[in-house]
């Protein structure tokens, strides 16, 4: 499903923009021929100043098709030796999703002699991007910055990446870092990045009411048919803390035994037991606790 709008404009050759970075949006719309959603502006703005940059997204916004074809490519074409690994969780997401998805880019005059294969493109300065996914035999490989040669990590579906895969990534020193996935039950690595360790990234949420090209009615028809669940993590972008099935959501009874419990005056404790006919069907009850 195509994403973004895409607009007609002169085609930059390389020669206009000699070695040297130009702005990741004036790549997309001068170079790309495509104008990004706003809230694929900011994630772009935020991954070329660096900053280590997470989005949980609705399915279908666009994230395979567009903002990693964006940042990939402008990352090889503003630093002619950059190294960028994209990672997903299956080789065909790696194959048939993403490296299908650059191909269209091949014929543009200003990537003109870069070499285009299966799961890798080259530029003829020595720069790379290669597509490896964790549900083939084989160590990930790690990738650090070196002198002139900035590296990249780019994960696609990261909720669906093994935690060890995620740590060892953290133990990669790179000048840029783009986690992108569809949302899911409520715990893993990249449900921990969204959450307890935002403070140490730019984190994004992504419905698909930020999408114009996804319909309105269609969402409004997916709301009355699909199970909640269901629709939270197609629409919504929202994790989950159950299946969809519980009476009581888990979310509120975390909640309710989140606080520590209260704490008495030094003393002894004192638990009775109110004690119940042998015939009674019901269980012991307990009284309060209360110091003595």
């Amino acid at each position: 499903m195509a994403t973004g709008s895409v607009i007609w404009a002169p085609m930059l050759t390389a020669a206009q923009y000699p070695n040297r970075p130009i702005s990741i949006l004036l790549f997309a719309e001068s170079i790309l021929s495509i104008r990004p959603y706003d809230w694929q502006c900011h994630i772009l703005l935020n991954y070329e100043a660096g900053n280590q940059t997470a989005a949980a997204c609705a399915n279908f916004t666009g994230k395979t098709s567009t903002v990693f074809p964006i940042a990939s490519l402008w990352t090889l074409y503003s630093f002619p030796r950059a190294r960028l690994m994209y990672l997903s969780a299956t080789s065909a997401q790696v194959k048939n999703q993403f490296f299908a998805s650059l191909d269209r880019f091949r014929s543009r005059p200003a990537l003109a002699g870069w070499t285009w294969l299966e799961t890798e493109v080259r530029n003829p300065h020595g720069g790379f991007l290669f597509g490896r996914a964790t549900d083939t035999s084989g160590n990930i490989e790690g990738l650090h910055d070196q002198p002139d040669s900035p590296a990249a990590i780019l994960v696609d579906e990261a909720k669906s990446i093994r935690d060890e895969v995620l740590d060892a990534l953290e133990r990669c020193h790179t000048s840029y870092r783009l986690f992108m996935s569809s949302t899911g039950q409520a715990f893993g690595g990249f449900y921990q990045i969204c959450t307890a360790k935002s403070h140490l990234w730019k984190v994004f949420s992504i419905p698909s009411s930020l999408c114009p090209h996804v319909d309105l009615a269609t969402i409004e028809a997916d709301r009355e048919n699909l199970k909640d669940n269901v629709f939270r993590i197609k629409h919504g972008a929202e994790w989950l803390f159950d299946a969809g099935d519980s009476m009581i959501e888990l979310e509120h009874v975390r909640a309710l035994v989140e606080p520590p419990p209260n704490t008495f005056p030094a003393g002894r404790l004192r638990s009775a037991i109110s004690p119940v006919p042998v015939t009674s069907p019901c269980w012991p009850s307990a009284t309060a606790i209360e110091p003595k």
